[in-house]
Formats: structure tokens, sequence, C-alpha cells
């Protein structure tokens, strides 16, 4: 439900784009406009999977799509308005995430310091929420995280959001792809309903190409 919600990013983005960033609206042909139909609907159609609903998990969705269109208009707007790359932006946002984790790493000792201070009592145990992931794995897919984001700003900083958003929605049919090829199970297999929504993608992906230029 997560990717059949998101891969309306490229139409939310549209829709947006003049009310985020008002008086500097990405231009945007009608045609092109409409290409973005078969797009988020070809994506959804391939990630469909189950009918299962949930109004929480649709809501959280539909937030995390919000905040990804938020992400990539404002970095948009950002560097236009700073003059900076998007290397520049990209270590700008990372130094900003170092510090904050590091505040979120230091904060629960200096709380448990401070209360046992004021109440002349030792802190209390904290709970064990299981066994960390092994340090090989959490170092892969930070590296894989760091790598994929760099390039988002290095991409969003030469492209406008809306064709952003459009090569993000073709990552996600990848994302796919992969993960099918890669974890292969007999209840997981490619439907028609699956393979008419990838071809629809593809199309709507190359028909806005070629209107975009």
């Amino acid at each position: 439900m997560t990717y059949v919600t998101k891969c309306s990013i490229p139409i939310f983005t549209l829709l947006l784009s003049p009310i985020l960033i008002p008086g500097k609206a990405f231009k945007v042909s009608t045609l092109s406009a409409l290409s973005l139909v078969p797009i988020c609907l070809g994506i959804a159609l391939t990630s469909y999977d189950s009918s299962n609903f949930r109004s929480d998990g649709f809501l959280y969705a539909i937030m995390s799509c919000m905040s990804q269109v938020c992400l990539n208009v404002f970095s948009k707007k950002a560097m236009m308005s700073l003059n900076v790359g998007g290397m520049e932006a990209f270590m700008n946002l990372t130094m900003a995430g170092v510090l904050l984790t590091t505040l979120k790493i230091l904060s629960p000792p200096l709380l448990n310091l401070t209360t046992s201070t004021l109440l002349s009592s030792p802190p209390s145990p904290t709970k064990s929420h299981g066994s960390h992931p092994p340090l090989k794995l959490s170092i892969y897919a930070s590296s894989c995280y760091h790598v994929e984001y760099l390039l988002s700003f290095v991409l969003i900083s030469l492209i406008s959001p809306l064709t952003y958003a459009v090569s993000d929605a073709v990552r996600r049919l990848a994302v796919i792809l992969v993960g099918k090829t890669v974890f292969p199970k007999t209840e997981d297999r490619f439907t028609r309903t699956n393979t008419a929504g990838m071809i629809m993608a593809l199309l709507g992906a190359a028909g806005y190409s070629l209107l975009k230029q």
C-alpha cells in the first residue's frame, strides 16, 4: 500500500509546486502533465498485490508522500536561492543529520544523570529492544542510503522537481522488479495486472521524456 500511495508523488509535485514556491512554478505542457497519469497508475498496478487496507497505514503513506514532495521542491528552491550545487546541499543536510543524531545519542544519558541528581536516586535501567543488526549490514545499508541521496541531490540540482519525481517513480519500478527477482516466491509472482502496470509505467515515462523535449 505504501508504494501504491507514493507512486502519486509526480502528480502531487505538479499540483503543489505552485503553492510551495509561489511565483516560481516550473512550467510543464498539458501533454507532459497527462503523461504522469499512466506513470503513476502503472506503478500502482505493478506494486499491487493485496486488497488489504488500513486507514492508519494509508495516512502514514500520505504523510510520507507529502514529505517527499516538500523535500524535492524545497531542496530545489534552496539550491537555486543559495546558488549551491547538489554535492554541497547534500553535505549540509548530512551535517545537520549528524548533529541531530549526536544529540539523540547523548540525550538519554544526560537526562538520566539530571534525573538521578535531582531525585538522589540511581537511574532506572533501560529496556532492551532486541539485538542490533550485524555491523556489516548496518554499514552496507547506511552507505547505500547516503549514495542514493547524494545522487538524488546532484540530480535535482540539474533538473526540475517534476522531472526528478518522474525519475524517482521509475526508480520505484526498478525496486519492485529487483525485489521480485532477488526474493522470488511463488505467491509473489507477477500477475497480468502487474505486468500491464509495468508496461504502462514505462510507456508513460518514455512519453514524458519525449514530450518534455
